[in-house]
């Protein structure tokens, strides 16, 4: 389970199953997008943890590939269709709870690698949205 807050600030429980282990059926079945398209996703989640919301043109300016805006659009709506990304009531681009369940420990290590300030380390990942383990 994954415990969010919706846009009007109401905690919201989501219930997803994600296989956390490193196995073949993880690396055989675990994503369909290409090499590109990965390294795109991995670029952006480091930019949301840091920014923690982003706008389409902000994330447009910044991309580090050679797609064109509309590929790029395209592919965001299809990691939002994925709940690999979400967007906030503002229209701004967030994590999604498919990155928090599967990723989590990605974005911790990321919150881990921008600072040596371990309090505030530890403030931002229970910022993060509360993930349940059955």
């Amino acid at each position: 389970s994954l415990i969010i807050l919706d846009d009007n600030g109401n905690r919201v429980r989501l219930h997803g199953i994600a296989n956390m282990d490193d196995d073949f059926a993880a690396k055989t079945y675990g994503s369909e997008f290409n090499a590109s398209e990965l390294q795109f996703f991995k670029d952006l989640c480091l930019k949301l943890v840091d920014e923690r919301h982003l706008s389409t043109h902000d994330i447009l300016v910044h991309k580090k590939n050679d797609w064109s805006n509309i590929d790029t659009e395209r592919f965001l709506f299809r990691l939002h269709e994925d709940k690999w990304l979400e967007k906030d009531k503002s229209n701004y681009w967030e994590l999604g709870p498919r990155t928090h369940l599967e990723l989590r420990s990605v974005i911790e290590n990321a919150i881990r690698a921008g600072t040596e300030d371990e309090e505030m380390v530890e403030e931002r990942i229970n910022e993060l949205p509360q993930i349940l383990f059955y």
